[in-house]
């Protein structure tokens, strides 16, 4: 499925959903870390919304 311009919705969703949720700690990096839960949880929420 696309936009109506070429361009793959999933792609995206996945980018920002990946841009939204990531996170930096020192000890750890950058990356899916416990600080992102909370961010992981809206994206969880949004779509269970949207597709509801």
């Amino acid at each position: 499925m696309t936009l109506g311009y070429g361009l793959y919705e999933g792609e995206w969703a996945y980018q920002a959903a990946h841009v939204y949720a990531e996170r930096y700690h020192p000890a750890h990096g950058t990356g899916l870390l416990r600080e992102s839960a909370s961010f992981l949880a809206d994206i969880v929420r949004f779509w269970g919304e949207y597709d509801g």
